[in-house]
């Protein structure tokens, strides 16, 4: 099958189902149901498990960068294919592990490596290729599929660890993220700046890869400077919010399994903050709604830390759900539109970077506060500052160059 035969709405179901599997959707989800079975059956401590995820996080912060190069070099499916099958391959192989915590630190650090390909950077790439007049509602509408996939894989892989065990569980995930992906991204999963003379179904031409700055020019603009100090607040909110708002609801009184539920309700709006602000990013201005979608999150912050109960709190999770949702979509977008094609994946690459810096720091700041001060008003307080030091960066933004509309 040629890219002939391949449409905008199968590379936007290639783009859902494989975010849905990606590397961030099955890892960032899964890894804490395979905690307490690991420890069980090794003895392994918590903290030392934990380490795992802390190594994956800090080599994407390498191979974020790294897959971005290549996938601009060689193209979306020579990075992406491999990264499938190795990534189904990796997550079997952590089936096999015999009692040596080392086993899960090179596994987990191994995934970091073989399947950054299966990120949001390789199907971002085929989306902004493929559409233009409607690019933000295609993004946001892919990217969702990150949220399913957050929202299904741990209850998939819990119901297995119940029923057969995590070796089972692990050797099933890594089945579904290679077939099941290999199923729709093989024959739709196709990148149209690989060939000449595409026409979309609006009688838009897609630009031609040489569209939009190179690498070098790209890194040192004011586009992505101005990127750079709005993304990374943006990541330590996103790494932060969600490993700490369950603790955080039972410190405001709330107990555990109703916290839990009012966690889950983060999910959702996570979703529908990718869909509905996908679909605004192509009616209005991007930096300007990204400020509208700062203010959000700087509302859901504030109303945290004054300690507001139900349901204001669960407007308030909702705000922030909308605001974590919307990151990758806005970082594609605005790549796309300011910087181009040509140089999409690398710097787009470089920028989830820094955002995995940020997120990484993310938890850091919540736990500290904890720790020291016995409630998380010190960080709830940090991450409202970080937050409206975003907004300028944002207000900075000019008019979209009209070469690389």
């Amino acid at each position: 099958m040629n890219y002939r035969s391949t449409s905008e709405a199968k590379v936007l179901v290639a783009a859902t189902v494989g975010l849905a599997f990606s590397m961030t959707a099955v890892i960032n989800s899964s890894f804490g149901v395979f905690i307490h079975p690991l420890s069980q059956a090794f003895g392994w401590e918590r903290g030392g498990i934990s380490f795992a995820i802390s190594t994956y996080y800090l080599l994407t912060i390498v191979t974020y960068p790294a897959a971005g190069w290549l996938i601009d070099r060689w193209g979306v499916r020579r990075v992406l294919i491999p990264s499938i099958v190795l990534f189904g391959l990796t997550l079997t192989g952590l089936s096999f592990m015999s009692g040596a915590i080392w086993q899960l630190y090179v596994g987990y650090g191994l995934v970091a490596v073989v399947a950054v390909g299966t990120t949001s950077m390789s199907y971002s790439r085929l989306i902004v290729s493929w559409f233009s007049a409607k690019r933000g509602l295609a993004l946001g509408t892919a990217l969702a599929g990150m949220g399913i996939g957050v929202a299904l894989i741990p209850l998939f892989a819990q119901a297995i660890i119940n029923t057969v065990g995590w070796r089972i569980a692990y050797v099933t995930l890594g089945a579904v993220v290679s077939v099941v992906v290999l199923l729709v991204v093989l024959p739709w999963g196709r990148d149209p700046q690989e060939h000449k003379h595409r026409q979309t179904a609006g009688g838009v031409i897609a630009a031609p890869p040489t569209t939009g700055l190179d690498f070098r020019d790209a890194i040192r603009s004011r586009s992505f400077l101005l990127l750079t100090l709005g993304f990374f607040p943006l990541g330590v909110m996103t790494g932060s919010i969600p490993t700490h708002l369950v603790p955080l609801l039972v410190e405001r009184g709330i107990d555990a399994t109703r916290a839990a539920i009012l966690a889950s309700s983060l999910g959702f709006s996570l979703i529908a903050g990718r869909i509905i602000m996908g679909y605004l990013m192509d009616r209005i201005f991007a930096p300007f709604l990204m400020v509208f979608v700062l203010t959000m999150s700087i509302l859901g912050l504030v109303t945290l830390l004054v300690g507001v109960s139900a349901p204001w709190i669960l407007v308030s999770i909702c705000l922030l759900g909308f605001s974590i949702g919307a990151e990758v979509d806005f970082t594609s977008y605005l790549v796309s539109r300011y910087i181009g094609l040509r140089s999409f994946t690398s710097s787009l690459g470089l920028l989830m970077a820094v955002f995995n810096m940020g997120a990484s720091a993310g938890p850091a700041v919540m736990g500290y506060s904890s720790n020291t001060s016995g409630t998380y008003d010190l960080g709830l307080k940090v991450l409202i500052v970080l937050m409206t030091s975003a907004v300028a960066p944002f207000l900075c933004f000019g008019r979209y160059p009209d070469t690389l509309k």
